[in-house]
């Protein structure tokens, strides 16, 4: 499972007002809520709460820990889904060493901001091919493509290079093409799965030509825990070489059979919840079914 990384650089700069951290906040909680509408129910933390400053004087634990004991419902709801997100197992030196106890590493950097900053937490987003959560919301335009430049510097130059570590930001950034490239990529996708038996997932097909080699693929793509049912085939058409024909927001995914020479294709129902999950299911299929 990918898991995003919440870095040391989340809330630079510093607020400079209360109604600056009201916003950063908000913005941050959004998009953790979004995180879970996608069953991303966990952020990897580097650091305690106390360590996360929001202003000079006040921590991100001095906020969640005063809204958790608030009168106010609405800041309530805040701090316990910061407090129930943002927890072990951190990305710590005695846990998992191997992210910094790399004797080879001489530091990584980000160069998305000015001046340049050390960064290990993207560069555990590096390695682990995950992304990092809520990285410097008031440096990035919600209009800008949410891609963070870093420079992993070894102390054998040779070995030096750059990176980009995809950094969600707003809670419309789930639509963010590498997102979905990375979500889709994983053996498991936070999202429903259908274990019924493969035979009971496909539907009859009308008799046609082109039927039998529909109903095969079928059997096969049945197998997969995110079809929920085979529903039919689609009118067949030559010289199409989209997998992925067309992706409705209902759940269902039309793929295109490109390795027949008529273009045959079948339509599926998936267990997908919402557009970005459908189309992470869509990715996975063209990865794990396309001939």
């Amino acid at each position: 499972m990918i898991e995003p990384t919440f870095n040391e650089l989340t809330f630079l700069p510093l607020c400079k007002t209360d109604e600056e951290v009201e916003l950063r906040l908000n913005n941050f909680v959004s998009l953790l809520a979004k995180l879970k509408e996608y069953g991303i129910n966990r952020v990897r933390i580097e650091e305690t709460f106390s360590q996360m400053p929001l202003k000079d004087g006040l921590s991100l634990y001095d906020v969640f820990s005063q809204d958790i004991k608030s009168p106010d419902s609405a800041r309530r709801t805040r701090g316990l889904l910061l407090a129930g997100t943002l927890r072990q197992p951190a990305v710590t030196e005695d846990i998992e060493p191997e992210f910094y106890g790399d004797e080879d590493l001489d530091r990584c950097v980000c160069t998305s901001v000015e001046p340049e900053q050390d960064c290990i937490g993207l560069y555990v987003a590096d390695i682990l091919k995950s992304f990092s959560v809520g990285f410097a919301q008031s440096w990035l335009d919600t209009n800008q493509k949410k891609m963070c430049e870093i420079r992993i510097l070894h102390k054998d130059e040779s070995k030096n290079k750059n990176s980009a570590v995809l950094c969600m930001t707003t809670a419309d950034d789930e639509n963010h093409e590498m997102f979905i490239e990375l979500m889709s990529s994983q053996d498991d996708l936070p999202v429903e799965q259908n274990n019924d038996s493969p035979e009971g997932k496909v539907n009859r097909f009308p008799q046609h030509h082109g039927r039998d080699e529909c109903l095969e693929f079928a059997n096969q793509i049945a197998k997969s825990k995110y079809v929920s049912k085979v529903l039919n085939t689609i009118d067949h058409k030559a010289g199409q070489k989209d997998f992925i024909h067309k992706i409705h927001d209902d759940g269902l995914i039309e793929i295109r059979m490109t390795w027949t020479g008529r273009g045959l294709g079948i339509i599926v129902a998936t267990t997908g919840k919402n557009k970005a999950q459908i189309t992470w299911i869509a990715k996975h299929l063209e990865k794990y079914y396309k001939k």
